[in-house]
């Protein structure tokens, strides 16, 4: 199976010094970016029905001749533990 990555997506992105100053801001980040495995995937699970239930993506991906699996790709992978420093 081949995975392909879009390349717009996979560029790394950073805070602004004054970004990081900003207590306020930095609590809400925490929030959105540390959330649990299953919450993500309930996330996107809902995100994907809601844009597949659009009528212009039917027609679209029928156009096109493309779909998506609704169900996450399983993969293995190895957990490395941290080392001390």
């Amino acid at each position: 199976m081949e995975i392909a990555l879009v390349p717009e997506l996979c560029e790394m992105t950073g805070l602004t010094d004054s970004h990081r100053a900003n207590f306020n801001l930095m609590k809400d980040l925490g929030t959105v970016m540390h959330k649990g495995g299953n919450e993500r995937m309930r996330e996107v699970k809902a995100l994907m029905d809601e844009i597949f239930q659009q009528e212009k993506v039917k027609e679209l991906s029928d156009q096109w001749q493309i779909g998506f699996d609704p169900s996450p790709l399983k993969v293995t992978g190895q957990c490395i533990p941290a080392g001390n420093i």
